[in-house]
């Protein structure tokens, strides 16, 4: 083995929404999973993101082992790379030998090169990045938060108010009677976006699967998800957002 590198609206809106609602693309090379919650996981993850678009390799396998070709990324670029146990599990011996070679690419395309074709993907998790199998990653649980303050503004029905006609007795006149205007109706609250949401996104699993969750505060939206339903859920708020 050869190793060569180089470092460096209204109702009928909402129906239409929802009619527009498809299912979400394949995952892509690289993965970013669960949200990072404090300011130094969220800029090693920048800095991971920023090498993995930036640092250039040149490799040479013939019929090598995954660790191998892992090791070799790990060792030219500084970043820790972990093979989750699943992935061999999964996979026959067979189909992670790797026979590449590449010159001077982004780390990024060498690692997308090696990991699609075997149906394998890479997920940010404390600080390193971790390969899995891709359907393993699709199963996962993880919180993504949505901004939906526009979407939670306050949609009001004002009723004018009521007019009553009235006999004016033996006078033979008539009087009008105003009744107060009744208090707006609030036809959109968070409540009603999540249930739209658990109605027409993710099936059962919001009842079938153990730690599946959807919460809204002060505008902010936070689904605890399968990587499929929350593209699902963001198309959705996507589309709602277009038709409101």
């Amino acid at each position: 083995m050869n190793w060569s590198r180089f470092g460096r609206r209204s109702g009928a809106a909402v129906a239409f929404a929802l009619a527009l609602l498809v299912g979400a693309g394949a995952a892509q090379g690289q993965e970013w999973g669960e949200e990072s919650t404090t300011p130094e996981m969220q800029a090693k993850r920048k800095e991971i993101a920023n090498k993995l678009a930036t640092f250039k390799l040149s490799m040479d396998f013939n019929d090598a082992q995954l660790d191998d070709v892992i090791d070799f990324c790990r060792e030219v670029s500084k970043i820790n790379f972990i093979i989750d146990r699943r992935v061999w599990d999964k996979a026959r011996p067979d189909e992670l030998r790797i026979t590449l070679k590449l010159n001077d690419v982004p780390l990024r395309v060498a690692l997308k090169l090696v990991l699609e074709p075997r149906n394998l993907a890479t997920v940010f998790r404390d600080g390193v990045l971790v390969i899995v199998p891709k359907d393993v990653l699709e199963e996962e649980l993880h919180l993504q938060i949505y901004d939906v303050r526009d979407l939670m503004f306050k949609i009001h029905d004002f009723p004018g108010p009521g007019l009553e006609l009235t006999a004016g007795g033996g006078s033979g006149q008539q009087g009008a009677i105003f009744t107060a205007e009744p208090e707006p109706t609030v036809l959109n609250d968070p409540q009603q976006l999540m249930d739209l949401i658990k109605k027409n996104v993710g099936g059962d699993t919001w009842d079938r699967v153990p730690g599946t969750s959807i919460s809204i505060s002060n505008g902010v939206l936070m689904v605890v998800q399968s990587r499929k339903v929350q593209r699902e859920v963001a198309e959705l708020v996507i589309n709602l957002r277009a038709f409101k």
